[in-house]
């Protein structure tokens, strides 16, 4: 009777764990706090920060957590990003036309507090810096 080599046997079953493994990490990241809209074609980026322009506790304008919405012009949310305090968000979305808005509303001079609202160009394989202003109006 011939027995399985154990060194072959381990190598098989590492290799079967690290493949499970992997695939529950990238499962997990992709179910992260993300939300993109599905496009085929190549992406481009918005990165930038939250920031509170007004009001009397703003030194060095420090950058505040929320969840960034990325809106086609016409008013649908095609990708959504949670942010942490002192974080920047960074949106995959397809060529095109976008404004930023924070949580559920489509972002508008009186939602963001008196601020415009930011309206980004993306553009194919590149990266654009859009700032998303809060609280202009604050004393």
């Amino acid at each position: 009777m011939r027995f399985p080599d154990p060194v072959v046997t381990a190598m098989q079953y590492c290799a079967t764990v690290a493949l499970l493994v992997g695939m529950t990490l990238g499962v997990t990241a992709c179910a992260g706090s993300r939300q993109q809209e599905s496009y085929a074609g190549p992406h481009g980026h918005i990165v930038g920060a939250i920031l509170m322009r007004g009001g009397p506790n703003n030194p060095g304008q420090p950058t505040l957590s929320g969840e960034v919405v990325a809106y086609r012009i016409g008013g649908t949310a095609v990708a959504r990003q949670s942010v942490r305090t002192g974080q920047k968000f960074d949106l995959v979305l397809a060529p095109g036309r976008y404004r930023l808005g924070l949580g559920h509303r489509y972002p508008t001079f009186r939602n963001l507090g008196g601020c415009t609202p930011a309206v980004a160009n993306v553009r194919q394989a590149a990266t654009t810096h859009q700032d998303l202003s809060i609280d202009c109006t604050a004393p």
